[in-house]
């Protein structure tokens, strides 16, 4: 072989690493390569390893079959150190040998004729230099680790300058030590440690040199992560305008390099160096591509993320349980019993929070419906949502009285009516008038009973027909519900007259002629009495033969003879009459 020869391998293999790290690997022991005589047949030089001791002799001709005789070192007229060598040694027994690589000659000088010969040969002690040529492709270095991409070849060239170079022997991973023949390709994703060394023709073999990198085949991985985002039941991905992209990139062995992205109108891919803000973004649907390239060239095939953008905020809505009146339009009334319920709505994304605040307090959670207060008067409620994305809705605020305070009702007759102390008496014909204040919301209805059944709303003036006791009760509502105390007045109900009865202070006197008539003796005196069992009596009247009628205040004293016809009136408190008449005549 030439003393510059280039040697190559092909190395293929099937073991894939997922990481630089670098494995202990069991280095191949270096192969015996014992040392020989070169002689170059083109420059006819003979090339001596170094070291290798050698003999003289004389031959008869120049033809290798010819006798040759050895030369001992007797023959020498002049000898130094008495035949022994620096080492101890006797150069008749163990030859000659030589110290220092580079030409040398055996001089033979004719002392009469004066005729010099030199016969020239090469010692070489010097091992072969090595070298590694890697191909120009991305390469990467982080601390003790070396990263290659695609397309990976690997020169190795060794020189020599004296006996030329033999062979290059390599090692891959710790395996036994071979001949190059071809270039290293790599085609495999592993760690890769190799070894080689060179030997010249006349076994001089170099220092094995190692060099250990790692092939990088796989692109990188990227991912976009986003906070806080939210996806409907459709699969789509919803996103503000509070929102950020941000791309997350990893690779497992050389590292990522660089990270590039556009959007879904854009032609060009641009540089990512931050987070991209959607701050400017409209409604609407979009999508961004992306892609990362590691850092020895390996390239993500681009993804696709589409989403979007919702910028509207919910609208919260507010609604009542409960007693409500809205006195005018915008002029809502409520009570103490009340409660405020809260509800939102978001067209595309749900809504992540509610809260409410009431006569500016500070904005609190919304969980379930609430009292507004229970201080009448008037009242704020400010209420917001929030969606999941963070968009929050404007404040809704709400203006709200609220009555506590029950109506006032009162009654009144219409028709016969007596009050006897706590009992009021009235006739069937009477009619009962009930009426009611409220001073906010109004009266809705006046609610009454008086025979122990189900509360009637009232409606007009109301009798109650049959006579007896009851118990009136009534009450009013306002329009938001607000209960009066329930008012009970003893009620009598009166349709019977008094009973008149009289009362002579003398007897009757027999009949002895006309029967059909009652007879009494001068002087009788006439006592009238009426009773009423309801309102009571209010008073008796009487009239005799048809003159002016009188209140009866006295008994009534007949002094003259005559017939008298007496018609006499009673009347209750309620203006129930009996009547009653009489007809008799006094005798002397």
């Amino acid at each position: 072989m030439s003393r510059h020869a280039h040697i190559f391998l092909l190395i293929t293999s099937a073991l894939i690493v997922h990481s630089s790290a670098k494995e202990p690997v069991k280095k191949a022991t270096v192969l015996d390569h014992p040392q020989k005589v070169y002689v170059d047949k083109t420059s006819k030089k003979l090339y001596w390893p170094l070291g290798k001791p050698f003999w003289v002799r004389i031959a008869e001709s120049a033809d290798s079959t010819a006798k040759s005789y050895l030369l001992s070192d007797e023959i020498d007229s002049v000898r130094t150190d008495s035949g022994t060598r620096l080492d101890g040694s006797n150069l008749g027994d163990k030859g000659i040998r030589l110290d220092v690589t580079g030409k040398q000659a055996l001089r033979w000088y004719n002392m009469v004729t004066g005729e010099k010969h030199a016969l020239r040969f090469y010692s070489d002690g010097d091992a072969p230099k090595t070298e590694v040529k890697f191909q120009d492709i991305p390469k990467h270095v982080t601390g003790s680790n070396t990263f290659y991409g695609k397309g990976l070849t690997l020169e190795l060239s060794a020189q020599d300058k004296m006996s030329g170079l033999d062979q290059i022997y390599a090692s891959i991973n710790g395996a036994p030590y071979q001949p190059y023949k071809n270039a290293l390709s790599f085609t495999a994703e592993m760690v890769y440690n190799i070894s080689f060394y060179a030997v010249d023709n006349v076994g001089n073999v170099s220092v094995p040199q190692t060099v250990n990198f790692a092939i990088d085949l796989s692109a990188p991985v990227t991912r976009i992560n986003v906070a806080n985002s939210y996806t409907s039941k459709d699969g789509k991905v919803i996103l503000s305008k509070m929102q950020n992209l941000s791309l997350a990139s990893h690779d497992s062995l050389s590292g990522v390099k660089e990270t590039y992205f556009r959007m879904q109108k854009e032609e060009k891919f641009t540089l990512y160096k931050t987070a991209i803000s959607l701050r400017n973004f409209q409604d609407g649907e979009y999508q961004i591509s992306f892609y990362s390239v590691d850092n020895v060239g390996n390239q993500e095939a681009p993804k696709a993320f589409s989403f979007v953008i919702d910028n509207v905020s919910p609208v919260a809505n507010v609604s009542f349980e409960g007693d409500l009146f809205e006195f005018k339009k915008g002029q809502l009334i409520i009570s103490p019993r009340t409660l405020v319920k809260v509800d939102a709505k978001d067209a595309r994304t749900e809504v992540g929070s509610i809260e409410y605040s009431i006569n500016n307090s500070t904005f609190i959670p919304y969980k379930s419906p609430v009292p507004v207060s229970a201080n009448p008067g008037k009242h704020l409620i400010a209420v917001r949502a929030t969606d999941k994305l963070g968009n929050t809705s404007p404040v809704t605020n709400l203006s709200v009285t609220l009555d506590s305070k029950a109506p006032q009702s009162s009654y009144s007759f219409n028709g016969p009516m007596f009050k006897n102390n706590y009992i009021v008496c009235i006739t069937p014909q009477t009619r009962i008038t009930l009426s009611s204040q409220d001073d906010l919301s109004g009266i809705k209805t006046i609610q009454y009973s008086f025979q122990g059944d189900k509360p009637n709303n009232y409606v007009e003036p109301f009798p109650i027909p049959t006579e007896g006791s009851y118990i009136l009760k009534f009450r009013g509502v306002d329009k938001v519900n607000n209960e009066e105390e329930i008012q009970m007045i003893p009620v009598m109900v009166d349709n019977t007259p008094p009973v008149l009865t009289e009362t002579f202070s003398s007897p009757r006197l027999t009949a002895s002629g006309d029967t059909s008539i009652t007879r009494f003796q001068k002087s009788t005196t006439l006592f009238l009495q009426a009773t009423d069992n309801a309102s009571g009596v209010a008073g008796i009247w009487y009239t005799i033969d048809g003159k002016r009628e009188e209140k009866y205040e006295k008994p009534v004293r007949f002094d003259k003879k005559g017939k008298y016809t007496v018609r006499i009136r009673a009347m209750d408190n309620v203006g129930k009459v009996s009547e009653k008449t009489l007809a008799f005549a006094i005798e002397d």
